[in-house]
């Protein structure tokens, strides 16, 4: 899962194109994403995985990398 959330990342946030990304890269705190890249990632990762990530109790620093990403997106196929 977590190579499909990079390549999404990277098809979808025009600042990580040409960054070396891996599961524990900081995302937010590097500045390479903000809170428009996250809205528009939750969006994308609903329709790639089939789930409903639920807004509440989000806080930015849940998509700081990419294995927290991957929380979030396992949490939702748990319902």
């Amino acid at each position: 899962m977590e190579d499909r959330i990079i390549e999404l990342l990277k098809s979808n946030v025009d600042e990580l194109e040409d960054v070396d990304i891996n599961k524990d890269t900081s995302l937010i705190s590097s500045g390479f994403i903000e809170s428009f890249d996250i809205i528009n990632m939750i969006t994308v990762f609903e329709e790639e995985f089939g789930v409903e990530i639920s807004l509440n109790g989000l806080e930015l620093e849940n998509f700081n990398t990419v294995a927290s990403m991957g929380v979030i997106i396992e949490n939702a196929m748990k319902g």
